[in-house]
């Protein structure tokens, strides 16, 4: 999904608020409001008074601040982009730069047009995109999730159903544990100072709190509510929290927990915005009271979104519908994404063992090539995406077993060796954006060896392969992508490939 980037700052001197969309399929443009066209409307779209208005209010405050916060130009190329990203969708990414910015309820921008909340529309999600000293994350995306569940019911004068909660969400994500794409460790009555020991063994990739939150407004500071070793409630401040979460294997957090993303006079201060500034690619927390029901009306469907594929924005969409479903007042606006990942995707996908391919008598063809079956493996990171690729002997027209020591057996090491190599390379960079070696998460630390040894291994059985083409080969063998192609005069033969984690040659399939 492409990005609206739309870049909101408050020119105290001027007393303005600058627009400015940096990024989208229609282009760019910026804008400046009067502060005074906000001063009236200020009241109305706090979000204590938006949390609790009816929903024809919702609408009318919400196609106000449409006018405002996307006047004119903004909205045009607004209507110009989204017609331009059809089916595939838009996204609104806010970029504030200030406390004031940041304060509006972007979320409730509401389109008269098509009668429709941009935030409840699952082509349409608004996320908000902090922008300061963040560390950078680049990350191979797991092939499973580890998923941790955990929370407090701390207050007893004000209870919360929090196994119920948690019972609901592990409940959603069962799909993927039936089926191996997610572990979930879950901790009922979450106790201060048991936090480290669950992501030092587990290495949750989500970490899900469910309880109380507090904001102290005279300090500037948020805290969760834990249960102390007494049974009383032990707070954990904002900044203890963020300070065990760095540079952890967390990508997301999920405060479900009132005021957890308080709009603040420091931009920095709040939960939700300290764990951003702490490195977390993605934070969904709360701006303002939610109710115990619509917590966990909220949790269950974005685990289930989340369970189907839906990547973290789509799926904070579906949650917001469910709340606004329960009720049908703005406490759906409660919730935020703070989201600085490209693609908003928490794992990649594994590959089925056998990707199919289509089928035709005799075998598979690409473009006329008979090939047989090819398994394709994704590996990302951060940017840079690796497609390593076995070709094996399924389908097609299957000649005997490759001599080791044949020509295509060679190129095909090498080309597995070159793949290895550029792997390491990113790994190599990556590693950089840390100052200490005992920072680097062990999970690249681990690929790292795992590719050293296999890169090893490759190039100790190079050096014994002979050149021992067919008597009419050519040794300067075209190429077909990353594909060498030897032609023998009857037909040609794909080199077969080596797949890097299981290090076997598997066999070569001939071109009709």
């Amino acid at each position: 999904m492409q990005n609206f980037d739309l870049q909101a700052e408050y020119d105290e001197a001027r007393d303005r608020l600058s627009l400015r969309v940096s990024d989208s399929p229609a282009g760019n443009t910026k804008q400046t409001i009067r502060s005074e066209a906000l001063t009236g409307l200020w009241p109305e779209v706090s979000i204590e008074a938006l949390a609790n208005a009816d929903w024809n209010r919702l609408k009318q405050v919400g196609n106000t601040l449409r006018e405002i916060v996307m006047p004119g130009s903004v909205w045009a190329l607004w209507r110009e982009s989204t017609g331009r990203a059809g089916s595939d969708g838009l996204r609104l990414r806010i970029r504030p730069a200030d406390e004031v910015a940041a304060s509006l309820p972007w979320e409730a921008i509401y389109d008269p047009d098509r009668n429709e909340f941009l935030a409840l529309n699952i082509d349409t999600p608004i996320v908000r995109y902090l922008e300061g000293p963040i560390p950078q994350r680049k990350e191979l995306l797991p092939a499973s999730l580890s998923v941790l569940l955990t929370g407090a019911d701390s207050d007893p004068k004000q209870p919360l159903d929090v196994v119920a909660e948690l019972d609901r969400v592990e409940a959603a994500l069962q799909p993927l544990t039936d089926s191996g794409k997610a572990t979930v460790t879950r901790i009922d009555a979450l106790r201060a100072g048991k936090l480290q020991t669950p992501l030092m063994q587990k290495k949750p990739h989500i970490l899900h709190f469910a309880g109380h939150g507090e904001w102290d407004g005279s300090q500037q500071a948020g805290a969760l509510w834990l249960v102390g070793d007494d049974g009383y409630p032990d707070r954990l401040d904002t900044e203890i929290l963020a300070t065990i979460l760095r540079g952890s294997s967390v990508r997301l957090v999920i405060l479900n927990a009132c005021d957890s993303a308080v709009d603040s006079a420091e931009f920095w201060s709040g939960m939700a915005q300290s764990l951003v500034l702490a490195g977390l690619p993605a934070v969904v927390a709360m701006r303002y009271l939610v109710s115990d029901g619509g917590a966990t009306a909220f949790s269950e469907i974005f685990y289930t979104a989340i369970a189907a594929g839906e990547p973290l924005d789509k799926a904070m969409t579906h949650a917001r519908k469910a709340m606004m479903a329960r009720r049908m007042n703005g406490e759906w606006l409660v919730p935020a994404l703070f989201l600085r990942m490209d693609d908003a995707r928490l794992w990649a996908e594994p590959v089925p063992p056998q990707a199919a391919i289509a089928q035709r008598p005799g075998g598979g063809t690409v473009g006329g090539i008979s090939i047989g079956s090819i398994q394709a493996t994704n590996v990302v990171m951060g940017d840079a995406t690796f497609d390593q690729r076995t070709f094996n002997q399924g389908g097609g027209q299957r000649e005997p077993a490759a001599d080791p020591g044949s020509a295509d057996v060679r190129a095909s090491l090498q080309r597995q060796i070159a793949s290895i190599e550029e792997n390491l390379l990113l790994i190599e960079e990556r590693k950089s954006e840390y100052v200490l070696a005992t920072d680097v998460p062990m999970q690249i630390v681990k690929e790292e060896r795992r590719l050293r040894a296999k890169l090893e291994e490759l190039r100790g059985r190079l050096p014994s392969l002979a050149e021992n083409l067919p008597p009419n080969a050519q040794k300067n063998s075209p190429t077909a992508g990353n594909t060498t192609i030897i032609n023998t005069g009857g037909g040609a033969y794909i080199g077969g490939g080596v797949q890097v984690d299981g290090g076997n040659f598997i066999g070569r399939d001939k071109i009709e």
